[in-house]
């Protein structure tokens, strides 16, 4: 591949704080480095692989994301560009905020096609996931009330969400900022056409925001006040998507064995906590 021989490779060594789902390596050869992802456990039912490797045709070179040289729709197997002395955004820092805010509204008002997904029909699609494993015996009885609950409410609720594409896991881990300062998405394992606050969501989400922090990033996404109702929609997604990762997380706990009961089942109870947190804040401007 690229011409290179296994004696070309002079360093291979972890790169962790990108993913929890996958493996990231720096791969060095000769003069280059390289970011190799190797998929981690059951990513496989996760990801449409194909819809990413269509995605990363259709946005290199757009200046939106990094840049990939090569990924395998089947094996799950990605090689991108190494970006020197690059780190993950400050997601409390609002300067970088408003600039990733730019990136996301160039994204979703672009004219790229994914393929379609939403947010109701990832929970129940993950929730079988852990169904077919077995796995349902770890969830909580607050998140099985919680889970019918906002299904319930699926069709009403879906009347507010617009189509547009989307990165789709937008944690703050999947943004980077490149050392002449410019902000990249990487990551677009589940790129889709969605609803662009799914992206404010899972950022939120996977920042542990506040209620609070979470309206604030609202804020610098629209560049005004949100009305009650644009405020309702985002803490409502983000009640969502934790609902959906919860499952992802109780998926690995289920398949991972011992080592997965300790690595993820921290997360699991921190989705619950979060879901709820949200649930509660956006019961506040549910009369819109």
């Amino acid at each position: 591949m690229f011409g290179i021989n296994r004696n070309d490779i002079t360093a291979i060594y972890e790169n962790p704080g990108r993913s929890t789902n996958n493996y990231n390596y720096v791969v060095e050869v000769k003069d280059e480095k390289y970011i190799v992802r190797i998929p981690g456990i059951g990513t496989e039912l996760f990801s449409d692989r194909l819809n990413e490797k269509h995605a990363y045709l259709q946005l290199n070179g757009s200046g939106l994301i990094e840049q990939n040289y090569f990924i395998d729709h089947v094996t799950g197997v990605k090689i991108s560009k190494y970006y020197p002395n690059s780190r993950i955004i400050n997601a409390n820092d609002e300067t970088e905020l408003k600039g990733l805010m730019k990136v996301l509204k160039k994204l979703h008002t672009s004219n790229y096609k994914f393929s379609d997904d939403n947010v109701f029909d990832r929970i129940r699609r993950y929730d079988s996931f852990v169904a077919r494993f077995g796995g349902r015996k770890f969830y909580q009885k607050e998140f099985i009330s919680l889970q019918k609950e906002v299904l319930k409410n699926e069709e009403s609720f879906k009347k507010l969400l617009d189509v547009h594409p989307i990165h789709g896991d937008l944690s703050p881990n999947n943004a980077i900022v490149t050392e002449d300062g410019k902000i990249l998405l990487i990551d677009l394992e589940f790129v889709s056409m969605g609803d662009p606050y799914t992206d404010l969501a899972t950022f939120s989400h996977d920042g542990n925001y506040s209620p609070e922090q979470t309206i604030r990033l609202l804020e610098l996404f629209l560049e005004r006040k949100p009305t009650d109702q644009e405020t309702y929609k985002l803490l409502t997604l983000c009640t969502l998507v934790s609902v959906m990762w919860y499952s992802w997380a109780v998926f690995k706990i289920t398949v991972e064995g011992p080592q997965g009961v300790i690595k993820f089942k921290p997360y699991r109870d921190l989705y619950l906590e979060y879901a709820l947190i949200m649930k509660n804040g956006a019961a506040k401007y549910a009369h819109t």
